[in-house]
């Protein structure tokens, strides 16, 4: 059987030295570094791609999402809006413009009934679109639980209520 040094690499000290006995924070510091650049070259992650753009409120804050009209068979104008992303052939979408789907549009996300964008996104431009779509996700199962406490807080109300009225027809038939 051949030696271990054959079945297991060397530890690199300079990266590993934190799991070997504990060092100072500069060298935890020039550890995670190491990892860092490791990671960086082998993903390919840019140092551009690390910029965060500013949050959007809404899709439609993005410049390329653009709420719009169109006129319609009949000759009205209906509301509308438009993908900056697609090609320029199949980016508008009738109706009114519903943020929900616009996001799911840009995001190709299944099960919102609208076709997935077509265009290329960057990386950094997609990252602000999921930072939205996971905030407005947030944002519904707090509503959702809110309303459901409201709702909770009637039942027991209603219940105390009917408990106290049964309580007062029992004491009737008593008396």
């Amino acid at each position: 059987m051949a030696d271990d040094e054959d079945y297991y690499p060397p530890l690199d000290r300079d990266r590993h030295s934190d799991a070997l006995g504990g060092v100072e924070d500069d060298d935890n510091l020039n550890m995670f570094l190491n990892l860092a650049g490791d990671i960086e070259e082998e993903v390919g992650v840019g140092m551009d791609d690390l910029e965060l753009l500013p949050p959007l409120k809404t899709i439609f804050d993005h410049p390329l999402i653009m709420k719009c009209q169109l006129i319609n068979d009949k000759g009205l104008l209906v509301p509308a809006w438009r993908c900056g992303f697609c090609p320029a052939s199949n980016n508008t979408f009738k109706g009114a413009p519903n943020a929900t789907k616009a996001l799911a549009h840009v995001m190709s996300r299944p099960r919102y009934d609208i076709r997935p964008c077509k265009g290329t996104i960057p990386r950094a431009t997609m990252r602000q679109f999921e930072r939205l779509f996971q905030e407005r996700a947030v944002y519904k199962d707090q509503r959702a639980v809110s309303r459901q406490v409201v709702l909770d807080i009637i039942d027991d109300s209603q219940e105390r209520v009917f408990q106290s009225v049964a309580n007062r027809g029992r004491r009737q038939q008593v008396a």
